[in-house]
C-alpha cells in the first residue's frame, strides 16, 4: 500500500454526520491522464463508488470518524490513505502508479506445489471454522495460491487478484485485497492483512432478509466494534462486563530448580531399573508425577477488579483507550458457538462469550465509526480472536437497528 498524494483545491466545512462528503479525481501518476472506472472506497465498509470517464468521484452521506480511503484499478498499484471526518471539504487528486511487477512472475520456491490440503487450511483460518463459514464461497479460487513452506513449517498464501467472497450468511459480497498471509505452525502464530470492500447482496425473500439481519446482529453483538461503540458512549454496565486480568505465580507448581532436579533424579533411577529385575512401578509413578508438575504453567491468570467507570480505561474525551494491560471481557446474552466450545475442550460459558484483550504500550485511539488505531497495539484471545474471521466480518458502518 502507498499513501496517496492529495492536492487541496477548495476550502469548506461539513458539520452533520449525514453531510460528510468527499470528492476528487483519479489520475495516472506518469501521464496525468484521468483513470476512469477506478474503484474508490472506504476499506471495511460498503461506502464506495467508481470514477467516471474523467476520473472524478464523489462519496457522501457517511458517518463521522476515521476511514482508510482506497483506490484500485487493474494495472495500477493499489493506493491508500487515511482521512478523518468531519473535515474541510477539499477535493483531492489521487495519483495511481502503474504496476510494474505482476504476481504471475513471482518466484515462490523451487519446490513449490499447490495442494488441495493447503487450500483447505487457508480457508479454515481465513474464512473461519464457524457456522457462517459453511455459507461462504470464494468465487475466484483460481486466483489464490496457498502452499506450505517446509523449511519454516508455515502456510503462506497470496492472491493474483482481489479475493471475491460470497457470504450468504450475512448477505455481503466481499472483495478482499490480500497483502500477506502466513500461519507458522512452529510458533503457533498467525498474521494476515488486507483491504476488504463490501457490497450488499439482494435478498431473495423477506425471510432471507430477516435471516441476514439476525446473523449480522449476532456477529456484531460480541465484537470489538460493538465494544468500541459502548466505550465511546461511556456504557460499561451494559452487555459487556470488563475485569482487569493479572498473572500470578502458580502455587501448585514448585520452583523450577527443584522440579528439574526431581525429574532428572527419577528419570535416571527409572533408566537404571530397566536394566535390572527391580520393580519399576513406584519409580515410574514418581517420575510421571514430577513431569506432570513440571508441565504446569509457571503463572496463571487471575481476575482483578471489575471496571465500572469509563475513566478507568479511557481519556476524558472517550476517544482513546489509555489503560495498558490485559482485560477480561464478558459479553452476556449470547452463547459461544459449538465448534469453539469443542476446540476449548468442551468448556462452555453458558449464555456468555469470554474474551481477552491486551492493550499494549502507546494505547489505542477509537473513533465514533468503530475505527481504531494502531491495530498492532491490540491483541485478542479467546472468543473474539476465534470469531474474527471473514465469515463474521461486517462493514464498519454497520449498527443493528434498535
Amino acid at each position: 500500500m502507498r499513501l496517496f498524494a492529495i492536492l487541496m483545491l477548495s476550502v469548506g466545512w461539513m458539520q452533520a454526520n449525514s453531510q460528510n462528503e468527499l470528492s476528487g479525481q483519479v489520475l495516472d501518476s506518469v501521464t496525468r491522464q484521468p483513470v476512469p472506472f477506478a474503484n474508490v472506497y472506504f476499506s471495511n465498509t460498503t461506502i464506495g463508488t467508481i470514477s467516471n470517464d474523467k476520473g472524478e468521484f464523489v462519496l457522501r452521506g457517511f458517518a463521522s470518524g476515521k476511514y482508510d480511503l482506497t483506490i484500485s484499478f487493474v494495472g495500477y498499484r493499489t493506493t491508500q490513505g487515511t482521512l478523518t471526518f468531519p473535515r474541510t471539504t477539499q477535493p483531492i487528486i489521487v495519483l495511481l502508479a502503474p504496476e510494474a511487477t505482476q504476481l504471475d512472475a513471482l518466484v515462490v520456491r523451487p519446490d513449490f506445489s499447490q495442494k488441495a490440503s493447503d487450500f483447505r487450511q487457508f480457508k479454515k483460518y481465513f474464512i473461519g471454522d464457524n457456522a457462517n463459514a459453511s455459507k461462504c464461497k470464494i468465487v475466484n479460487e483460481e486466483e489464490v495460491v496457498a502452499y506450505t513452506d517446509d523449511e519454516t513449517h508455515s502456510l503462506i498464501t497470496f492472491a493474483r487478484a482481489p479475493i471475491e467472497i460470497i457470504n450468504d450468511a450475512l448477505g455481503y459480497k466481499i472483495f478482499y485485497e490480500l497483502q500477506d498471509f502466513e500461519i507458522n505452525f512452529s510458533t503457533l502464530t498467525q498474521s494476515y492483512s488486507g483491504t476488504p470492500r463490501f457490497e450488499e447482496l439482494t435478498p431473495k425473500s423477506i425471510r432471507q432478509k430477516r435471516q441476514w439481519e439476525a446473523e449480522r446482529k449476532r456477529a456484531y453483538n460480541g465484537s470489538f466494534n460493538n465494544l468500541i461503540h459502548c466505550l465511546r458512549k461511556g456504557i460499561l454496565n451494559g452487555p459487556f462486563t470488563i475485569y482487569e486480568l493479572h498473572q500470578k505465580p502458580n502455587r501448585q507448581r514448585p520452583p523450577e530448580e527443584i522440579l528439574k532436579k526431581k525429574v532428572e533424579y527419577w528419570r535416571s533411577k527409572f533408566r537404571v531399573n530397566l536394566r535390572t529385575t527391580a520393580n519399576n512401578s513406584v519409580v515410574r509413578d514418581s517420575m510421571q508425577y514430577y513431569v506432570k508438575l513440571y508441565n504446569l504453567p509457571p503463572v496463571i491468570d487471575s481476575l482483578g477488579k471489575r471496571v465500572t467507570k469509563a475513566g478507568e480505561l479511557l481519556n476524558e474525551t472517550h476517544d482513546r483507550i489509555t489503560y495498558l494491560g490485559t482485560l477480561y471481557v464478558v459479553y452476556t446474552g449470547e452463547k459461544e458457538e459449538a465448534s469453539y466450545i469443542k476446540l476449548n475442550g468442551g468448556k462452555s460459558h453458558g449464555n456468555e462469550q469470554h474474551s481477552v484483550i491486551q492493550i499494549r504500550e502507546g494505547g489505542v485511539d477509537i473513533y465514533e465509526n468503530g475505527y481504531f488505531e494502531p491495530i498492532g497495539n491490540v491483541f485478542f484471545d479467546g472468543y473474539m480472536m476465534w470469531s474474527d474471521r471473514i465469515s463474521n466480518l461486517l462493514p464498519r458502518e454497520y449498527i443493528p437497528e434498535p
